[in-house]
């Protein structure tokens, strides 16, 4: 499965530079004869992707980090990674292994994995409440709801200190009729969140004939994403749905 995503990335690499070519063409000419040419814009199905198929599918993280495609002129700069985030309370990178800012510093250890869980539900979930009863069966559906309640007010204490030991007195982790969210008073910066927004922004442009921006806004995405959402969780599964 590695090498196959590995495959996949490498060819993303190999489109994305022609994707430059393709949208400076489109922008700085047009064809001699009037016509409108169109183009067939392709990437491989992992589905046709080999474990041994192709040489791309013995490529190393190492070697396609090496071969990144520099920004094109007038493409929007990578993003800032957590800690350097501007005016972001919270900075969460959870595309690839979760990276967590706080207040200017990054949390290097969960003292609770389950903290650690509830965390990553909010975080998807940010915007929308949720219930407790949600939490208390995602976690502890084989648990009795006493027994849930008191494991998940366990976890929310530990995340608590978590997110607070950072140095602020504000509360990250509002409860409020019956439902945990992120506090809406702070800023949080998601890198999955900014992810889908520029995919959005960038469908829009392309439906609307701007390529520029089109591609401009899909490397930009390809930028944000660093790896699977919340790769280096290994103990859940509720999220699986929404990396795929």
């Amino acid at each position: 499965v590695q090498q196959g995503i590995e495959a996949i990335l490498a060819s993303w690499e190999r489109h994305i530079t022609m994707a430059e070519e393709e949208a400076r063409h489109l922008v700085s000419s047009a064809p001699r004869d009037g016509k409108q040419r169109r183009r067939r814009w392709w990437a491989p199905s992992p589905s046709r992707v080999g474990p041994t198929g192709t040489a791309a599918a013995q490529a190393t993280p190492a070697a396609l980090a090496q071969t990144a495609v520099p920004p094109a002129a007038g493409v929007e700069p990578a993003p800032a990674q957590p800690a350097t985030v501007p005016g972001a309370e919270v900075a969460a990178c959870v595309l690839g292994p979760l990276d967590l800012t706080v207040a200017g510093h990054r949390v290097l250890r969960w003292n609770s994995l389950k903290a650690r869980t509830v965390f990553q539900y909010l975080v998807v979930q940010i915007g929308r409440p949720v219930r407790r009863e949600v939490l208390m069966e995602l976690m502890w559906p084989d648990h009795s709801v006493g027994s849930a309640r008191n494991n998940l007010n366990a976890a929310l204490y530990s995340l608590r200190n978590t997110l607070d030991q950072q140095g602020t007195r504000v509360p990250y982790i509002l409860y409020k009729d019956g439902c945990y969210l992120p506090n809406p008073e702070l800023m949080w910066w998601i890198d999955r969140t900014e992810f889908l927004s520029t995919l959005q922004h960038a469908e829009a442009a392309r439906r609307g004939g701007q390529p520029r921006q089109a591609v401009s806004g899909y490397l930009r995405a390809v930028r944000l994403y660093r790896g699977p959402l919340f790769e280096d969780d290994r103990d859940g599964d509720w999220y699986l749905p929404e990396q795929r």
